[in-house]
This record gives C-alpha cells, sequence and structure tokens, in this order.
C-alpha cells in the first residue's frame, strides 16, 4: 500500500489520467441535446433562481449541477457543451481521484489501473457527456469516501469540514449522492466497539452531512409530495426496485447496454477484488455496499420508482474492485507463471475499450442534425414525430409550426413532414399510410443501433 502522499510520480500519472479523460469526453460534448437535457434546460437551467432552489415537481432538477448550468450558459452561451460543461469537468477528475485513492489502498498499479478503468468506462463517458448532476455527483462522492478515510487515519476540523462540503454537494448534484455519505455513517458506526471516541465523532461528521443537505432540500418538500402520486404510478409502469432491475444494474456497469456477456471478465475480476480488499481493511467497501443498500430500501419502503442511473455513485467502488482484482490476480499467476500475468490487465484493458468502442458507437442524439437538414430542405412544411420526442424537435425547430402527435389522416399530411424513430414500432395503418402517401424517407443513421435511426418523410 502506497503512502507516500502526493509525491512527484503520483502528481505526473494524476495529470496524464486528467489529460486522457479529458480527452475521451470531449469527443461527443457538442452532440445534439437529449430529452432530459432539454427538459432541464428548459425548466431548472434557464428560469429564475428561486425556481431552481424551490422547484422539483420531477426528478430532473438536480439542484447544484443546474445552478453550475446556468452560470455556464449565461456566461459562454446557450449551447450543448455550456450546458455540460460542469459535467465534463467533474468527469474529467474522477479518474486521477480514483487512481489517488486505488494507489493509497492497493498499491500504484492497482491504482493506476483503477484510473483506466474509470477514465475509459462506458457510464462514466455518458455521464460525463450529459447536462446532468451524475458526473459531478460521482466526484463529490468519491471525494467523500476519500475525505472520510483520512479522517478515520487522522481526525482534523479542516478535514471534517472538507468531507461535510463534497457530501453536501454531492446530495446537491442529485439525491442519491447523499447515500455515500449514509454509508460513511454506517461505516463510523461500525468503528464503535473498537474504537468508541473516534467512531462516534466520525458519526456526529456524517450526521452534520445530513442535517445540512437535508435543509437544503427542505425547499422541496411540497413539490416532491406533489410529485410521489406520479412516482408511484411510474413504479407501476415498470420502473419499481427489483432483483431483476437492480441485477441489470450491475450488469451493465463495466461496459454499458448489451455488453453483458463481454462484462463478466470484468466482474470476475470485482470479484476477486474483494480477496485483497478485504485484507487491506473492509471500511472504503463498507461504505460502498450500504450505500447501495440504502439506495435500494429507500424507495422500495416509500413505493416509489427508481432508475438505473441513480445507482452511479457506486461505480468508482466497482471499478476500484475491479483494479483491486486485476492486480490481485496478475500477481498471483505471476507468483505460478512467470510473465503470463500480464495477460490479466491486459485482458481487462481489452474488455474496457469494447466498451468504449460501444459508448462512441451508441446512438448519438443526431436530432439537431435531423432539425438542421429539416430547416435546409423543407423550411416550409409542418413537422410531426412518431417514436422520438416532440419536445426535442420542438427546441431545434422552434420556427416551423408542428402537428399533433396522432393516428395518421392522408388528408392532414399534405405537404407534411414526418420524423420518424424507431418506424417498426409503427402500428400498421400508421405504416401504412406512410408507404402509400409520402416518398421513401431519407435516412440518418445514428451510428449504432439500428432502432435508434431517424427516417425523414416527405408527405405530399
Amino acid at each position: 500500500m502506497e503512502t507516500s502522499g502526493f509525491s512527484p510520480p503520483a502528481r505526473n500519472f494524476f495529470l496524464l489520467l486528467l489529460a486522457f479523460s479529458a480527452a475521451l469526453r470531449g469527443v461527443r460534448l457538442d452532440q445534439g441535446f437529449g430529452y432530459d437535457e432539454i427538459y432541464s434546460l428548459r425548466n431548472f437551467f434557464l428560469v429564475p433562481l428561486a425556481t431552481i432552489l424551490t422547484d422539483m415537481h420531477v426528478p430532473n432538477n438536480h439542484p447544484l449541477y443546474s445552478l453550475m448550468a446556468r452560470a455556464c450558459i449565461l456566461a459562454l452561451g446557450e449551447n450543448e457543451w455550456t450546458a455540460r460543461l460542469p459535467a465534463f469537468i467533474a468527469g474529467s477528475l474522477t479518474p486521477p481521484f480514483l487512481y489517488l485513492l486505488g494507489r493509497r489502498l492497493f498499491g500504484h498499479r492497482a491504482g493506476l489501473i483503477a484510473g483506466f478503468l474509470f477514465g475509459a468506462g462506458f457510464w462514466p463517458l455518458w455521464h460525463s457527456g450529459e447536462a446532468r448532476g451524475y458526473a459531478p455527483m460521482i466526484l463529490c462522492s468519491l471525494l467523500s469516501v476519500i475525505l472520510f478515510l483520512d479522517l478515520r487515519d487522522r481526525f482534523s476540523i479542516r478535514r471534517a469540514v472538507g468531507f461535510v462540503a463534497v457530501s453536501v454537494a454531492a446530495a446537491y448534484f442529485h439525491l442519491y449522492g447523499g447515500f455515500v455519505a449514509v454509508g460513511c455513517g454506517v461505516s463510523a458506526l461500525a468503528m464503535i466497539p473498537a474504537r468508541r471516541r473516534e467512531g462516534i465523532r466520525l458519526a456526529f461528521v456524517c450526521l452534520a452531512a445530513g442535517l445540512i443537505f437535508g435543509a437544503l432540500y427542505l425547499p422541496y418538500v411540497p413539490s416532491l409530495i406533489a410529485f410521489a402520486p406520479y412516482g408511484r404510478n411510474m413504479r407501476l409502469q415498470g420502473n419499481r426496485i427489483s432483483a431483476g432491475l437492480f441485477a441489470s444494474v450491475l450488469l451493465d456497469w463495466p461496459l454499458g447496454p448489451y455488453r453483458r456477456l463481454g462484462a463478466a471478465p470484468l466482474w470476475a475480476a470485482a470479484v476477486a477484488g474483494i480477496i485483497p480488499a478485504w485484507r487491506q481493511g473492509r471500511s472504503w467497501l463498507t461504505i460502498w455496499a450500504a450505500a447501495m443498500a440504502a439506495g435500494l430500501v429507500v424507495p422500495l419502503v416509500m413505493n416509489s420508482f427508481v432508475f438505473a442511473r441513480f445507482f452511479s455513485f457506486g461505480l468508482p467502488g466497482f471499478f476500484l474492485l475491479a483494479a483491486a482484482g486485476t492486480d490481485y490476480l496478475w500477481r498471483t499467476l505471476d507468483r505460478r507463471l512467470t510473465g503470463l500475468g500480464a495477460l490479466v490487465p491486459a485482458m481487462a484493458v481489452v474488455f474496457t475499450l469494447t466498451g468504449t468502442f460501444h459508448y462512441f458507437r451508441y446512438p448519438q442524439y443526431s436530432t439537431r442534425v435531423v432539425a438542421r437538414w429539416v430547416e435546409e430542405n423543407a423550411p416550409g412544411r409542418k413537422w410531426m414525430t412518431m417514436g422520438t420526442s416532440r419536445e426535442i424537435m420542438d427546441y431545434y425547430l422552434p420556427r416551423m409550426e408542428s402537428l399533433p402527435e396522432q393516428p395518421l389522416d392522408p388528408r392532414q399530411l399534405r405537404q407534411a413532414l414526418l420524423i420518424v424513430r424507431a418506424p417498426e414500432a409503427l402500428s400498421k395503418h400508421d405504416a401504412g399510410v406512410l408507404h402509400d402517401f409520402c416518398q421513401p424517407p431519407v435516412e440518418f443513421p445514428s451510428s449504432g443501433e439500428r432502432q435508434f435511426d431517424y427516417r425523414i418523410f416527405l408527405c405530399d
């Protein structure tokens, strides 16, 4: 285990991982907005401050992110990259800080593996390119764990204030970020039998963090209560917490959707990582395990909905386990078959890069490209969406008149334009009308799964 602090070699690798992470995350920073981003932009970024600080009629308001995105937009202009700038910065900083934690717990090699795996991972990349609070929540949750471990080793008021600050920030970026502070509190309580004074003191520090972010969320209570019936309805529609949902969350963590079989080696490495984690000391593992458990129990008790991305605060813990397991298997294999141990990290890198390539091939938000084509080639037509978000097109086509979404009537389609996504899901009636009364579609491949491609039908 490394104990030399932020030495020159560590600083160099920190900067290297920072540059690597920023380079990957910058590639798609300026892609078109998705639905949740546009909803947040219209309802929570470009609104009075009082609205940001008191309104959560839907969970899209990640308050601290809304404030930061608003500041970036007002300072730099309204476009995709400015709205995503806080997520990009936080996402770029997380891998080097995970390297420092891994280096501290398991040594330089494991730390470097952890930083790389997280830097190139599908979901860390995804959250860093989305104008939502997930990437900053992940960073602040990680810093919360780091500072809590510092407090365990040596308590100081300065560290305690830092821990409270990043823990509150994690929760204010996204409500689920508060569960990491809950995990820290559980770890503090677990200390009490062996180190009574230190455990009680740390528990009170965690309680202070909880009281502060509880106070920050008080103004949102009325709107959250108003949202509760809708949230329960969403639960009935299939977003309810269940063993199947939780399993899908975990299986998708390493490489993203549709890559669960390829994720098996990384999951095997994470399971192997439990061995060195158990030997090293289980406090950091307790934190993330307790946080995940709390994140499962609360919506279950409240009979509310949950989305897989809410659990993204656990991603650093997973990749740290995978890195520790990779390093452990590397050393173990090298002791028995000299030189072959290097195959283990090589495999981890290869499988992680498949997730990276999956991210860059996964459907981009090509809505902006479609909208520009429409403006240039069919400026006088009314438009209608089918199988895609009307709000997104409305944002990118503000000067063009739209038609209400309804079953297609050939009499209403003269000089109309239909923007269709997932045409396989159209009813037989609508598909027949498109075939009989519209020109062959103009196709816009979405660089990934075919069901996400756009098709534009011009009807005469």
